[in-house]
């Protein structure tokens, strides 16, 4: 059997760490300790969309189904990564996928690179990430992919009615933000993994994503 490469996807959920605009940053507290109790023992306090998550169609639609019950199969299985990096505050178009198009099958799971992971750490990262235009997002439901994934906050402009992440989850189309490291996928098609957190009812819930080479 040949043996794959594993490229970690995931962003460390940390108390000091990047965060959608107006969202609150993980709070971690120690509850024991091996110098007082014999052992460490902490929680974990924060938002179901910390760091590297999942958004289920609950998170927009009224009886959208909750991250518990979306389906481990469309976040499991073929991936395709498409590097179009862009500039801050730009939008990826049917343009920027020309040539890429037609190698997207059905059942892919769609990564994007916008290259805004080179602003994490700065303001760009969090309030001026790339979006991509609507235009793309139903091509992509035509193709009838299984999951989008992206390394940016979000797949929307920030303030918008969300357009994008609406036509997605009414199609059972999970979304993967935040993801890290994409820079180290070498190869155009991959098998990707991302698992949720189980919670019920949820409207989504961070994940550790891998691609698997």
């Amino acid at each position: 059997m040949v043996e794959k490469k594993i490229i970690d996807l995931t962003r460390e959920i940390r108390s000091d760490m990047m965060t959608f605009p107006g969202l609150s940053r993980p709070v971690v507290e120690w509850l024991a300790t091996v110098e007082q109790e014999g052992y460490y023992l902490s929680k974990i306090t924060f938002v179901s969309h910390t760091g590297t998550h999942i958004d289920a169609p609950k998170h927009y639609l009224k009886f959208g189904k909750p991250i518990n019950e979306v389906s481990l199969e469309r976040l499991i299985g073929d991936a395709i990564i498409i590097n179009v990096e862009k500039e801050p505050d730009s939008i990826i178009t049917l343009a920027d996928f020309k040539g890429i198009v037609d190698n997207i099958k059905d059942g892919d799971i769609v990564i994007v690179n916008t290259g805004i992971y080179r602003k994490y750490g700065t303001s760009d990262f969090t309030n001026h990430f790339p979006t991509i235009d609507g235009e793309v997002i139903h091509k992509l439901i035509g193709k009838k992919i299984k999951a989008y994934g992206t390394d940016a906050l979000s797949i929307d402009p920030l303030n918008s009615d969300e357009p994008n992440h609406r036509a997605l989850l009414e199609n059972d189309i999970p979304i993967i933000e935040n993801l890290a490291n994409l820079e180290n996928i070498t190869k155009t098609r991959f098998t990707f993994i991302a698992l949720p957190l189980k919670v019920k009812d949820g409207d989504g819930a961070p994940c550790r994503a891998v691609a698997l080479l």
